[in-house]
């Protein structure tokens, strides 16, 4: 029994720790949140099933329900659970067969790469919403919500974004100063006190990608390296779209 808890302690501590672990469970949490954010919203009108959507949301006895991706069957729905299983199973059987031919490391690579791709698909989003936005059977009221749908995802997918980029480099920068790292947190620039040997964890990285969607550029967070200045500014770009654009349109037609 005793070497029973032991192996649980020592898996539990594996999965906390381990950056491999970490990694595959941040990516799975990601594919999970896109699947029931980016492949619902109301406003990609220049498809059929868009269209269909908003129109049947202009009846008044629907709009009493909760619409998309909030609405309480939508996430035992066929086609959700058949696409988050293909997506979750491509994901794990990648990672499997990373660990397995010993080039773990690279599931680095991977989650980066997955993150690229979701922000391809944001991209793809944010022009739909703003092309329906001229649409005759567009709903303002679901615009704002796609709108506040895509920014909150954003904050979430760029936050792990920059986890993925420069957690595990801050680690290494704790015992070598000269390990370049992307975000000099001030935590860590300023020897302050009671903060020694920290290193920030995802919330924290999700907090930066906040502050850069509410303010459009970095705060008390100084930005290093060319790719996280590359990053922060396409989440800039987007956030300002959505909120001055599409956001300000609906609103004006409420």
């Amino acid at each position: 029994m005793q070497h029973l808890v032991q192996s649980l302690r020592t898996g539990v501590t594996w999965f906390f720790t381990d950056w491999t672990a970490k990694r595959i469970t941040v990516l799975l949490l990601l594919a999970i949140v896109s699947e029931y954010i980016l492949t619902d919203l109301q406003t990609t009108s220049l498809s059929f099933e868009g269209m269909r959507k908003m129109a049947e949301s202009v009846d008044v006895s629907s709009s009493l329900t909760v619409p998309g991706m909030l609405e309480g069957t939508i996430w035992f729905e066929a086609d959700h659970l058949t696409d988050l299983a293909v997506s979750l199973g491509v994901l794990v059987s990648i990672s499997a067969i990373l660990i397995f031919i010993g080039r773990k490391r690279y599931i680095r690579n991977l989650c980066l790469l997955y993150n690229v791709f979701l922000l391809f698909w944001i991209v793809y989003n944010v022009v739909l919403m703003i092309a329906s936005l001229w649409s005759r059977q567009g709903v303002a009221a679901l615009h704002l919500l796609d709108a506040a749908l895509i920014w909150l995802f954003c904050i979430f997918s760029f936050g792990i974004f920059y986890w993925v980029l420069d957690a595990e480099l801050q680690e290494a920068y704790l015992y070598d100063p000269n390990t370049r790292i992307n975000f000099l947190f001030p935590q860590t620039q300023g020897m302050l006190k009671g903060w020694g040997g920290w290193t920030p964890a995802l919330i924290d990285y999700i907090f930066v990608s906040f502050t850069f969607s509410t303010s459009f550029g970095p705060t008390d967070t100084q930005v290093l390296s060319t790719n996280a200045k590359i990053l922060v500014m396409c989440q800039a770009t987007i956030s300002l779209i959505i909120i001055v654009t599409i956001a300000a349109f609906a609103i004006s037609k409420i």
